[in-house]
């Protein structure tokens, strides 16, 4: 009565231009572990995937030139949660994650002119942590989201010390409203937001190793 077992693959198949296909699994499984009505957690597992854009395939210009034989790029997640109330105002949400992405699209690096120039070669290993806080009255709502990220390692991508280029580690967003007055049907609510990104790498290093400049 406490234990919940959610399990699915799906399977895509994937015409192409040129008449080819690519095709991939996707399976995920999720174990949720119930003793209350205000908290839970759960434990799951997931691979997904986005095909190559029909950009980098088609292009046929020398500077963006692609290949048709790009293939789709690949995650596999893991994630552990925690999601609860507390008082009947606030809720929560905290989300421990690994990602783990494979045949990332990079720039070919390749001498030959006739080359193209995007390959999948990429790989890269991310782990962090999102949290949500949110407080909710008949008159008043409120949601702090919080993103930290760290990249631990990666290879033929864009990255350094440890930051994703143009990616930032950390983000923060907080929204709320407060409804000014609720007449039978219709209410009038003065809502605002903050945001919050640290800040990023301006240029890609590849592969090479030196100094950035941040922005």
């Amino acid at each position: 009565s406490y234990l919940i077992l959610n399990a699915g693959l799906r399977y895509g198949k994937k015409y192409r231009r040129n008449d080819m296909s690519v095709e991939a699994f996707s399976p995920r499984v999720a174990l949720v572990y119930v003793p209350s009505k205000t908290f839970s957690v759960k434990a799951s597992y997931s691979r997904s995937f986005v095909d190559a854009p029909y950009f980098y395939r088609q292009n046929t210009q020398n500077t963006y030139k692609g290949s048709e034989d790009l293939m789709p790029e690949y995650m596999n997640a893991i994630q552990l949660d925690f999601l609860g109330s507390i008082g009947g105002h606030f809720d929560y949400d905290v989300n421990l994650f690994y990602n783990h992405l494979t045949d990332l699209i990079c720039n070919n690096q390749s001498t030959d002119l006739n080359a193209p120039k995007y390959v999948n070669s990429g790989s890269l290993k991310v782990a962090g942590i999102e949290t949500e806080l949110s407080y909710k009255t008949t008159t008043f709502r409120s949601r702090l989201n919080t993103t930290f990220q760290r990249a631990m390692s990666a290879e033929q991508y864009y990255y350094y010390d440890h930051h994703i280029y143009s990616i930032p580690s950390v983000t923060a967003n907080l929204a709320c409203e407060q409804r000014l007055f609720d007449k039978k049907n219709h209410s009038l609510w003065l809502s605002g937001n903050l945001r919050y990104n640290s800040r990023t790498l301006n240029k890609a290093h590849s592969r090479v190793t030196g100094s950035e400049d941040f922005y």
